[in-house]
Order: structure tokens, then sequence, then C-alpha cells
């Protein structure tokens, strides 16, 4: 997935201990995610992100087991400028994930998902203008010569 410059530290006041709540997100990786205890029955509308494919609408559940399962493993979720997250696997670079979109002057590997977050840390459904902003952002798979540009630039990760 993508790789911040300084992921070894969460934003200050990521989640308040007594509550056991988030507070905010930075890039955050599995092993601080896990310590939420996030839990839920509850299912949000989220756009799901599969190489070579067109964005979609889906229905996620938000427990820990769902998030693992949707990007095939360790999640990470990174801030985005338009006010979501994305989700995806933390380790899916150096597992060797097939390339899926630009993302800046990275690219992201393998399906992941377009969430949202509210001001409580709660998952929450993705909203209309959100899927406008995601579509025209993420909309187009790669072509396979950016594909294979990809491959080969991230091959170091899996040596």
């Amino acid at each position: 997935c993508f790789f911040s410059q300084d992921r070894t530290k969460p934003q200050e006041g990521l989640c308040d201990p007594q509550k056991n709540e988030i507070r905010s997100f930075g890039c955050i990786s599995f092993s601080i995610f896990r310590r939420l205890s996030i839990m839920s029955d509850k299912k949000v509308r989220a756009l799901l992100v599969i190489p070579h494919k067109h964005i979609e609408e889906t229905f996620i559940g938000t427990s820990l087991e769902e998030l693992q399962q949707a990007v095939d493993g360790l999640i990470e979720l990174v801030p985005d400028r338009h006010g979501c997250h994305i989700l995806c696997n933390e380790e899916g670079k150096i597992r060797g994930f097939e390339p899926n979109r630009v993302y800046g002057s990275d690219v992201l590997v393998g399906t992941f998902l377009i969430v949202r977050i509210d001001d409580e840390g709660e998952f929450v459904s993705v909203t209309d203008d959100d899927i406008s902003t995601y579509r025209k952002t993420f909309d187009e798979p790669m072509s396979e010569e950016e594909t294979s540009y990809w491959r080969s630039a991230l091959s170091w990760f899996t040596r």
C-alpha cells in the first residue's frame, strides 16, 4: 500500500485509552488499529477498487475481520485530502500485490477501499459527493503499460 515518510509515528492523540476509541487517524498500521478493538456488525457504503477493474460501490462490515478480508491481510488507513481514507493492505508491496492505481507519486497495490470516518472515529458511509470525487480519481484502471512499469518499479520490494 502507500507508505508515508514516517509511518512509525501515528498522529498524537490517536485514541483515548480510557474510552478505547479513535480520536483521529494518521497513517496507521494494523498493529495500532488492532489495539482499538473495533468490533461491529455495522455495514457502511464504501468504494471498492480492484486492480484492472472500474471502481464499484459496495457495503462492507466494519469489524476488523471483515476489513482484513476485504484487502487480503493486515490493514493500513491512509488519510486522503478529500476527507476519506484509503484502507489497503499494509504489506501489499512486500507481498507482491498487483499495482492498482497511481496515488500521487506512489502506487496503491492490491484491492483497496475508500471509506469515511466521522469525528467520533466511527466508520460511516461514503457520501454521494465522495463517490463522484473518487470516480473521477480512481475509476479508470491502469493501462498495461502503467501496470508493467509499476511491477518493475516495485520488484525490489519482494527481493
